[in-house]
């Protein structure tokens, strides 16, 4: 998972992933805070799939629009992922890699270094 301030006015993510908007919304999840608003305002950070956050940045670019909270993010497990439901996860490699620096080092490598972005 990547964790990310979506919740924001002006936000892209919801352009360029072609999901409708449902921060402020409620998911009825289970738990304490299963029924509590998601996204919402005062608390704009969600946690989107890796393929979200891959075309999310595909189209916006890694700019100053882009906010992820690196201490909430599977950072290694997105360094150690190449697609996520077809999507190449490239964008979001590269991006992570200039946002969350210290969290991105202190992963392994990845697995193969003959692996292809194509």
């Amino acid at each position: 998972r990547v964790c990310a301030k979506i919740g924001i006015e002006g936000t892209s993510f919801w352009e360029f992933t072609g999901q409708r908007n449902w921060c402020n919304s409620v998911g009825y999840y289970w738990g304490p805070y299963g029924r509590q608003p998601r996204c919402p305002a005062d608390k704009p950070s969600w946690c989107i799939c890796k393929w979200a956050t891959a075309r999310w940045i595909a189209g916006e670019g890694c700019n100053d629009s882009v906010q992820f909270d690196c201490s909430a993010t599977d950072v290694c497990d997105l360094k150690s992922s190449y697609t996520d439901f077809n999507v190449n996860l490239k964008p979001a490699h590269d991006c992570m890699m200039e946002k969350c620096p210290e969290q991105w080092a202190n992963c392994p490598e990845r697995r193969s270094s003959s692996y292809s972005w194509w």
